[in-house]
């Protein structure tokens, strides 16, 4: 898809919200809406965009096996794509509702608690997620460019290859998975309190608890037919076209380099580059051209999720017990207005 086809129309309120019988809350709150066999494109920021995550090898392993531990507890997730940089991740999956915000939710809770400590940081270190749907073989190319593009978009290494920390580029130009080590902390901490008990001198062997993992990234579902080595020749077209526009644009300057990126300060705070389809600072529901079968088709599921889950809400608040939400929804959490008894107010 053209640029210029991002920049015009792109937009949920352009792609179809607009319709008569669209009603006044339709661009504002919306339900979180996840359909099992269209691809999304996740974002999520580190908290006030603070380079928490500086690349290094320790970090890599880290996140990787921590990925491999998530797709092993929530098998019905398909990755396509990954990157991690500093302050931010993208990601490209598929799955079902609750899986994908499960599988997210694992991945960013295990990075904060095992490597927050580290670094001297008490709890999350991630805001929410933003998930936009790729309902087009055209639009899921584009988003897999565009992940491949980090770290060289913004001036920070000459290939996405040589990003320092975790990018998808390595693992799909590549027949090995991408490999990390997960650490059983159950079992870990189990075996440190016995210590402990026994006063034994000596040292629990942390290496025992540790566990291979790999990733291995799904094709793309526009792709899905390419056999391995004809995927791998899509990518390293697209991982071209991505160096020389990179080189085109810095002008002969010389990007940051990676020892740079591995000694920044974590307390440094960047604001996000906006994505493409971001425009009059509004969500989109969609990253694809708005003018395609399969983008006013979602779009209009959406729409219709949106109106159903709004007329439950209404009846929930309203004090009925039961509303049936639509499937896929995240039920709101209800609660029961506080009231004192008789008994309790006394005479």
């Amino acid at each position: 898809m053209r640029k210029e086809d991002c920049d015009r129309g792109t937009l949920a309120d352009k792609a179809g919200h607009r319709d008569d019988d669209a009603p006044p809350w339709a661009g504002k709150h919306h339900a979180r809406y996840i359909e099992a066999d269209v691809p999304y494109h996740v974002i999520s920021r580190i908290f006030q965009g603070r380079c928490l995550l500086v690349p290094s090898e320790e970090l890599n392993q880290l996140i990787i096996g921590i990925l491999g531990r998530a797709m092993e507890v929530f098998p019905s997730i398909l990755l396509f794509a990954i990157t991690v940089l500093s302050n931010h991740l993208h990601a490209m999956l598929q799955g079902p509702p609750d899986q994908v915000a499960a599988f997210l939710g694992f991945v960013k809770r295990e990075i904060s608690r095992r490597y927050g400590p580290q670094i001297g940081w008490s709890g999350t270190m991630w805001d929410e997620y933003v998930a936009t749907a790729l309902p087009t073989a055209e639009s899921q190319i584009n988003c897999l460019s565009y992940l491949l593009s980090q770290g060289v978009k913004e001036g920070l290494v000459a290939s996405p290859l040589d990003w320092p920390g975790v990018h998808a580029a390595k693992a799909l130009l590549s027949d090995e998975p991408m490999r990390g080590q997960w650490l059983n902390a159950t079992a870990f901490g189990r075996a440190l309190r016995r210590q402990r008990r026994r006063r034994s001198p000596k040292p629990v062997d942390r290496k025992r608890f540790l566990t291979s993992m790999d990733v291995r990234l799904a094709k793309i579902p526009a792709w899905s037919m390419l056999s391995d080595q004809e995927y791998r020749h899509k990518v390293a077209q697209l991982i071209d076209g991505i160096v020389r526009h990179a080189r085109a644009e810095r002008g002969g300057r010389r990007p940051l380099g990676a020892f740079a990126i591995r000694h920044q300060r974590r307390n440094l705070r960047r604001d996000l580059p906006k994505p493409p389809w971001w425009e009059d600072r509004r969500r989109m529901i969609c990253w694809a051209n708005p003018k395609a079968e399969q983008t006013r088709e979602y779009v209009a599921r959406y729409w219709r999720f949106q109106r159903a889950f709004r007329e439950a809400a209404i009846e929930l608040r309203n004090g009925r017990v039961d509303p049936v939400f639509p499937p896929g929804a995240f039920k709101p959490t209800s609660y029961c207005p506080h009231a004192r008894s008789t008994e309790a107010l006394g005479p």
